[in-house]
């Protein structure tokens, strides 16, 4: 399986900075192929398809890690 993930920090007040952009790059690219993020069994969003999965940790930046592992 590949895994893309995007870094980014929760929250309105952040949606539109700098610290997004990894979201940014992840939406528009599951955009394009049609995925659809969800809920996944931990601190993280996931879209899948076949043998690819999108991933957005839930938690803040630089603690990105303890939701990608």
């Amino acid at each position: 399986m590949n895994i893309l993930v995007g870094l980014g920090n929760p929250g309105r007040e952040y949606s539109d900075t700098k610290h997004n952009f990894g979201f940014w790059v992840l939406d528009r690219f599951a955009e394009k192929r049609a995925l659809t993020f969800h809920t996944g069994k931990g601190n993280y969003l996931i879209a899948k398809s076949g043998k690819l999965a999108c991933v957005k940790p839930t938690t803040y930046m630089n603690s990105s890690g303890t939701a990608i592992a």
